[in-house]
């Protein structure tokens, strides 16, 4: 009797280890340096606090950082006391250094050193743009992630602008006539173009010019809230 007992409770404690599971969720692909979060919910974990490790690797090497307590660590390290059985973990994470497809592999470990292991997911690794420099760049200065992807998309959409002028604009030689030199037309369409350019690019920088004014009086506002 006490044999069929012990039976039974051991493949009740098996059936419910075995049923442990998550649930995840994040971007399909990311661009390199950009942070992203993971969500994490823990399904049928007993009561505790966990703790989570998040390992991103690329060609079976580490090529990721987390937001560790304040910090940006290793994702060899894990984050203590990061998530309770009733709770989803939002973590944040970046990719440096790395163009392809990567692997997720996620560790929980309670709080009496028990491990168990997540594999199978995937996120690709896209290309660095010059424009998500310009808004990592903003976000370390304290922006809101809102207020820099704008100032990333202005001064993309500058940018851009530019370069259509630059690739659209022909700068032919100028004629000259050997018995009366005078300026030819094709000189003065190119006087043209070049005053259309400017006018261009200065109201592109006018608009940015706007836009920064606007956003530091939003800034102002919510500093002078807070106090």
């Amino acid at each position: 009797m006490r044999i069929l007992v012990i039976i039974t409770v051991s493949i009740f404690l098996v059936s419910i280890i075995s049923a442990q599971n998550i649930s995840v969720s994040y971007p399909p692909s990311i661009e390199s340096g950009r942070q992203f979060n993971l969500n994490l919910n823990l399904i049928d974990f007993k009561n505790d606090t966990y703790d989570v490790k998040i390992e991103i690797l690329g060609h079976g090497e580490r090529i990721a950082k987390i937001f560790n307590y304040g910090e940006w660590k290793s994702t060899y390290y894990y984050v203590n006391n990061a998530i309770k059985d009733n709770e989803e973990g939002v973590f944040q994470l970046e990719v440096e250094n790395y163009t392809g497809n990567a692997n997720i592999e996620i560790k929980i470990r309670d709080s009496k050193n028990n491990l168990k292991s997540f594999s199978n997911y995937s996120i690709e690794i896209l290309e660095k743009q010059e424009e998500n420099e310009i808004t990592d760049y903003a976000i370390k200065n304290d922006y809101s992630n809102e207020e820099a992807d704008e100032i990333g998309k202005t001064y993309s959409l500058i940018n851009n602008t530019i370069n259509n002028i630059n690739k659209n604009t022909k700068f032919e030689p100028i004629k000259l006539n050997s018995k009366d030199i005078k300026i030819s037309s094709s000189n003065q369409d190119l006087e043209k173009t070049r005053y259309a350019t400017y006018s261009i690019v200065g109201f592109c920088i006018f608009l940015f010019f706007l836009f920064a004014l606007n956003f530091l009086r939003k800034k102002y506002e919510k500093i002078h809230e807070e106090f």
